[in-house]
């Protein structure tokens, strides 16, 4: 590390106070100026106060390359969204990888993690190993795409492709909880859906199957598209798109559109009759009684609900259904027919409706769809005559015989058909007094549902610190309990140990005691000999000395010596006198010299029976002892 004042180098440096063992040490030189590079010396640096250079060494590429993506700071990302839990990392090398404080967690590809993400703040372990579920997780990283896409919108189609294609992944598996009604995010969602899917298109949930899409396509009368539910969901609160309860609730016409058969004149009556008569031919189901006339806009389709077919009452009105062609002039008016666009039109729309194999070109501009003027002319003719065929009204009551009053008739058709509409209209207003407290229950489940799934969060996330804790504290206890028990156990083994050493040094005493205690009585014995033989001897030489003495001191009274002669006697005399002295003052001599006291004790085998000079000759030696086949490792001198 250098700075532009100090430059400290790291290394290992003996220390006397450990015996010349290596530790770290920091070697810290002073510096001015420019800072050359040690390891390339056409290198140079200008560090100015507050700047550090770290230099890091040895270390090869291949171990720097993969240390760079554990450090952010060692490759920065290009192009990054920081948000208030922390950071997205938009660029493909760092998908999948979890960072706390720029440092790297663990790798989250394979558990569905498609952007890289870095927290400012995660409890981890002792192992860097992400503390919290995975489903805390989400929550995170979803709530920071939301943050991300309202601060950068240019990111919306890098979102919505996450939404469309990866639903289940965890940066946006909770898509729908972070991005409320207000927010930007729903509106940007449902931009790019309609730049992928027809202007018109209708969404529906990806669960419903192809019947239901085709049935629904006939329903609503326009395409229907299947998307997952995350998106649905956004699409629903953008606005933009409605559910499919709200769109059945706007195509179905109120109970005030439909026209009574009294407000309908001859005419239109008779062309419905006549439209319905020709197409039974081909669906001999049909009846005049299942269809209602709508007073809706102009071009409206008409439309089938249940067993129902809604007709709008333009389809009645001659300028109105020339709009799409006049069928009754086929060569430009050269030919004039007597005009039946009016029942063709409807007998077309009734059996498209009817039929799911006859397509249904109603209310389509006839430049996208001409029709076929040859075979519409064909069809007015037949037309024509099929209906001319026709009995005048109420035949089949005719037909039985009964002579009536038509105009009487007719009122008592009107007024029964009156009741049978404000019957139906009382049930229509029941039905949507129901279907408005349903709503309003529907809404209040909803909101309820709502705040136990707030709730519920929140106790998952206290829960999560609860388990938290429980795992952190059961950890702890299991780590002090294997401590604990592994401590017990190794004290047990030394005590079994010292048990058992004890147990063989109690043994090996007792037997070395056994031995020495027969070593000292066999000792004892041979002393009380020796003492003896030794107090024998000193008897006999006192006894030699004596006579000695004596005969000295006859031959020197009988012998005329010189001076010298008698003091040399004298001396032998005073000699003799003095050994008698010392032997008789001394009770012991060594067993070796015979001349010098006995002093030491040879170790191990006890024996006190020799002077300095000689023990010290005998010492790592066998003892001179009779009997005793020892080594003399030790000497010790004796006080009597």
């Amino acid at each position: 590390m250098t700075t532009n004042k100090e430059k400290w180098t790291f290394g290992l440096h003996p220390y006397q106070h450990f015996d010349g063992e290596k530790g770290l040490a920091v070697f810290v030189d002073k510096t001015k100026g420019a800072m050359h590079d040690s390891h390339n010396a056409s290198r140079s640096f200008q560090l100015n106060d507050g700047d550090t250079l770290v230099s890091i060494f040895p270390l090869s590429l291949e171990d720097f390359e993969r240390y760079r993506m554990r450090f952010i700071f060692l490759s920065k990302p290009a192009d990054t969204v920081e948000t208030e839990m922390g950071t997205l990392l938009l660029d493909d090398r760092f998908s999948g990888q979890l960072y706390v404080k720029g440092i790297w967690v663990s790798d989250l590809r394979e558990d569905n993690l498609r952007t890289g993400v870095d927290f400012c703040e995660l409890k981890i372990d002792r192992d860097r190993n992400a503390v919290p579920k995975l489903s805390e997780i989400d929550h995170k990283v979803s709530c920071m795409w939301t943050k991300a896409v309202e601060m950068r919108q240019d990111l919306a189609s890098q979102y919505y492709a996450l939404l469309e294609d990866h639903p289940e992944c965890r940066d946006v598996k909770h898509a729908t909880t972070y991005a409320s009604d207000s927010n930007i995010v729903p509106k940007l969602v449902a931009q790019h859906f309609a730049k992928s899917r027809p202007s018109n298109a209708f969404p529906v949930s990806n669960s419903v199957s192809s019947s239901e899409v085709a049935s629904l396509e006939k329903e609503l009368g326009q395409p229907v598209v299947q998307i997952n539910d995350t998106v649905l969901t956004l699409l629903h609160k953008s606005g933009q798109y409605k559910t499919l309860s709200d769109a059945r609730a706007e195509l179905k016409p109120k109970q005030d559109d439909i026209q009574p058969q009294r407000n309908l004149t001859k005419d239109e009556i008779k062309i419905i009759e006549q439209a319905v008569r020709v197409a039974k031919i081909v669906d001999p189901e049909l009846k005049i009684e299942i269809i209602d006339v709508i007073s809706s806009k102009k071009d409206e389709k008409p439309f089938i609900r249940g067993d129902r077919i809604e007709i709008p009452l333009w389809m009645l009105k001659t300028e109105d259904i020339h709009k799409y062609g006049q069928l009754c002039c086929p060569d430009g008016g050269k030919t004039k027919l007597t005009c039946w666009c009016r029942q063709i039109r409807l007998c077309n729309a009734m059996l498209s409706l009817r039929k799911d194999d006859i397509p249904d070109k109603i209310g389509q501009h006839p430049k996208e769809y001409p029709p076929d003027q040859t075979l519409m002319a064909i069809l007015a003719q037949f037309t024509e005559k099929e209906n001319e065929k026709m009995a005048p009204y109420c035949i089949t009551i005719h037909q039985q015989g009964q002579v009536l009053d038509s105009d009487k008739t007719h009122h008592e058709c009107m007024e029964d058909e009156e009741r049978q509409r404000t019957k139906i209209k009382e049930i229509k207003v029941e039905l949507l007094t129901n279907q408005k407290q349903h709503q309003e229950a529907l809404a209040n489940l909803n909101h309820n549902i709502s705040m136990v799934r707030k709730k519920l969060t929140n106790s998952m996330v206290r829960d999560t610190n609860l388990d938290i804790k429980m795992e952190e504290l059961e950890r702890n206890y299991s780590e002090q309990l294997e401590k604990y028990k592994l401590s017990v156990q190794d004290d047990l083994k030394r005590k079994d140990e010292d048990i058992q050493s004890l147990n063989e040094e109690l043994v090996d005493s007792k037997q070395n005691l056994s031995y020495q205690n027969g070593l000292l009585k066999t000792q004892e014995d041979q002393m009380a000999k020796f003492s003896k033989c030794l107090d024998h001897r000193h008897i006999v030489m006192v006894e030699k000395v004596s006579h000695y003495k004596t005969v000295l001191q006859k031959k020197a009274e009988d012998v005329t010596i010189q001076s010298d002669s008698e003091r040399l006697c004298k001396q032998v005399a005073d000699t003799c006198d003095e050994i008698c002295t010392e032997l008789e003052g001394q009770a012991y001599m060594c067993l070796k010299c015979r001349t010098n006291q006995r002093l030491y004790m040879t170790l191990p085998c006890c024996h006190y029976k020799f002077c300095e000079k000689c023990a010290q000759e005998i010492k790592g030696t066998q003892c001179p002892v009779v009997s005793c086949n020892q080594v003399v490792k030790e000497i010790q001198k004796m006080f009597e």
